[in-house]
């Protein structure tokens, strides 16, 4: 049989934000249940994040197991840049809806305080989400975390169409344009000396 070995994620240089605590109940045949429930993001601030649930007993064990889960659902997402999105994007998870918009340099992070855990954590700088619908945390990193992942960049995009990355961002369009202009001058400077 054989071995399949997984790459470990790095936990010395991940950053580590809880994003919901409460209280939670079930009622069992001895009485309620009291357990606590934490959200936690984790990301290294250069394009990994990953996010993760748990409920325990205490608090600790619980941000402890939340950690644990959030660094196994770690993934990569591209950034143009390394600091906003490649391109606009609606998303909706449940009751959740975000509409992310890439910044301009230095237009800094505008979001609601949960969503900027999550971009912050992922490392973008310069970003504009807007949030409809449910405000719950929870759904609404999940939603962001899947319109984030649904981007692709244009290597990616090369890649999958078969062309080269040029032709993507359209240089070939740009760069035959340029020539056609230059030879025109050209022309004209030509027709000018004679």
């Amino acid at each position: 049989m054989l071995r399949q070995t997984f790459a470990k994620p790095e936990k010395d240089n991940l950053t580590k934000k809880v994003v919901s605590l409460r209280w939670v109940y079930s009622l069992n045949a001895g009485g309620r249940k009291q357990r606590m429930s934490v959200f936690v993001v984790v990301g290294n601030n250069a394009g990994k994040v990953g996010f993760g649930l748990a409920k325990a007993k205490d608090t600790s064990s619980a941000v402890k197991k939340a950690i644990t889960a959030a660094t196994r659902s770690i993934k990569r997402i591209p950034m143009k840049e390394g600091r906003t999105a490649y391109h606009d994007i609606t998303s909706k998870y449940c009751a959740s809806m975000v509409k992310i918009r890439s910044g301009a340099a230095g237009s800094g992070i505008k979001c609601s305080n949960s969503a900027r855990l999550f971009v912050e954590a992922l490392g973008m700088k310069d970003i504009v989400i807007k949030s409809y619908g449910s405000n719950n945390p929870i759904n609404l990193i999940k939603a962001l975390n899947k319109g984030l992942s649904s981007i692709s960049s244009p290597h990616e995009i090369a890649m999958r169409r078969g062309v080269s990355y040029a032709r993507v961002i359209g240089r070939n369009n740009v760069e035959a344009k340029n020539g056609v202009e230059a030879s025109k001058e050209s022309a004209h400077a030509d027709t000018t000396e004679s």
